[in-house]
């Protein structure tokens, strides 16, 4: 998992530096939201493996299956995206199958 992360993150700044006589690393506002993405990005993948490694499989790969869920409420609490009823529905059905298992 760690050479995967280092790899990623050696590939995205090999990417982001300027072909110039003076490499530079370009310098934004991107850079923070693109740490925290990646931070939540490994926690949620060491914290699956763990959870799969000492929890209960099927426990955790219900809670696993929750980000299609959830990108889709981050989508609509911060960019005011327009949720269909089949998506509500199908919100509810994900969160009520997580309730079942877990009981």
């Amino acid at each position: 998992m760690w050479l995967m992360r280092l790899m990623g993150a050696t590939l995205l700044l090999l990417l982001s530096v300027r072909r110039s006589a003076e490499p530079t690393i370009p310098r934004g506002s991107i850079w923070w939201p693109l740490a925290g993405s990646a931070l939540l990005d490994t926690t949620a993948f060491v914290s699956n493996n763990v959870g799969l490694a000492i929890g209960q499989v099927s426990v955790v790969t219900v809670l696993a299956s929750l980000f299609g869920a959830v990108a889709v409420l981050l989508a609509w609490v911060f960019l005011g995206e327009h949720l269909t009823r089949r998506q509500w529905f199908g919100i509810s059905l994900i969160l009520v199958g997580v309730a079942l298992v877990s009981v």
